[in-house]
């Protein structure tokens, strides 16, 4: 019987060991890479086709739905309700509202909750409602945060004026610390006007008039401003331009809030008036136009 040998000799490449599918791989990357400029050109046309399909179904839905209602709603009758509880309930009016700091002239060590400082905010804020440019836009909301009806100006100073029997004109700082005892006790239906006062605000028990109360101290305190957003007359040529309409309205509205800010300041005396972000676009145009000629 003939003994059979191998005759191959060690390092001979014909005679080495491949898995079958590593031919097979390294000739499928060998094509790629021989053919990547055409394969590139075809993804690059694929992406482009799908980008202008997307296009085009966005458009048509645009062009049958409108540009401002987009169909994302299948519809049935869950969605029609949605739609008719939005007609019955949805305010007539937009109503915006502004917030005023009002602060102690020393805001680090002082107290803005006395009498001095509360009636001349109260007072500077009937000014403001009887200013006959302001009646146009100011107007009167319930704010569901506080619990209370905002008349056009609402703050800690009406809160106190009206729990007072001859109002802050008559009282003096024993009767007004006596009625911010009461109002901002953790049972009053009032007690979330805490929220309107200072983080730095103290409170201490001590005896006023023969009464032991809690004495609320504060450097500040919040004043919210209700207006009307439609009370502002915006020329409206196409609907197409809400852009514009947008910036007109904010300029009007941000011109009647420094009004409103000079006169709920008034001359300062005990206490001063600074608004939140009340005139962004005015104070940027007037900076760019300050720095144009540079």
């Amino acid at each position: 019987m003939t003994n059979m040998t191998s005759t191959s000799q060690p390092g001979d490449p014909s005679q080495e060991y491949r898995p079958p599918d590593s031919e097979s791989a390294g000739s499928v990357f060998d094509w790629i890479g021989h053919r990547i400029r055409p394969i590139a050109a075809a993804g690059i046309v694929l992406a482009i086709v799908l980008g202008a399909a997307g296009f085009a179904i966005r458009l048509a839905d645009k062009l049958a739905n409108g540009p401002d209602q987009p169909a994302f709603n299948p519809g049935g009758e869950i969605y029609d309700l949605q739609e008719r509880a939005g007609d019955l309930f949805d305010p007539a009016t937009e109503v915006l509202t502004t917030m005023f700091f009002v602060e102690s002239p020393n805001p680090t060590t002082g107290d803005v909750l006395t009498q001095s400082a509360l009636s001349e905010f109260l007072a500077n804020s009937e000014a403001l409602k009887a200013d006959p440019e302001s009646q146009k836009h100011l107007t009167s909301t319930f704010d569901n945060d506080l619990g209370v009806e905002v008349d056009g100006v609402f703050s800690i100073a009406q809160a106190v004026d009206q729990s007072l029997p001859g109002g802050l004109a008559a009282a003096d700082d024993a009767a007004v610390k006596q009625a911010l005892a009461q109002i901002l006790d953790e049972s009053s239906p009032q007690a979330s006007l805490r929220s309107m006062l200072s983080q730095l605000t103290t409170s201490t028990v001590e005896t006023v008039n023969g009464e032991t109360i809690t004495v609320w101290r504060s450097p500040a305190f919040q004043a919210r401003v209700a207006y009307l957003r439609e009370s502002f007359e915006i020329d409206k040529p196409d609907s197409e331009l809400d852009d514009f309409v947008e910036y007109q309205y904010a300029t009007e509205s941000q011109t009647w809030m420094r009004d409103v800010q000079t006169l709920l300041r008034g001359d300062q005396s005990n206490m001063t008036v600074l608004g939140l972000a009340i005139d962004g676009i005015l104070t940027d145009e007037e900076q760019n136009a300050a720095a144009g000629p540079f």
